[in-house]
């Protein structure tokens, strides 16, 4: 009775080895396709951070040029020369300075996304929570 019990301990302590090498397997595989799948991305991200800052900049640029020399619509009748320098501003140019000040905002917005002192801020935050975890 004794060696019977011994023999489905042994047993049971082979099954758990087994499920405990296939639980390593399957999740080194998968730690494999993660990073295979994030060294893509990354790779990918590389080549496209090298010309959208660029071009976002150059984008920037021509938008508020050409909005700076759009002609401007008399909205209103003009003013005498008394007061010229007094006139409310138009409801044109208030919508130009506020998508320019958007433009200026975003323009920043992407310059400061694709700098390399941020993308490393974040992989040291990473690092940080990852040795928390731990």
């Amino acid at each position: 009775m004794k060696a019977s019990r011994d023999d489905e301990i042994e047993q049971l302590e082979r099954r758990l080895e087994i499920r405990r090498e296939r639980l390593h397997r399957h999740y080194d595989a998968a730690r494999a396709d993660i990073l295979e799948r994030v060294d893509k991305v990354a790779r990918a991200t590389g080549k496209a951070v090298g010309w959208v800052p660029v071009a976002v900049v150059a984008g920037g640029l021509i938008v508020g040029f050409a909005a700076s020399r759009y002609p401007r619509r008399a909205v209103y009748a003009p003013a005498p020369p008394a007061y010229a320098y007094a006139a409310p501003p138009t409801r044109v140019a208030r919508t130009r300075n506020l998508l320019a000040a958007l433009l200026g905002i975003a323009a920043t917005a992407m310059r400061i996304a694709s700098s390399n002192e941020l993308r490393s801020m974040l992989s040291a935050v990473r690092r940080f929570r990852e040795r928390r975890r731990q």
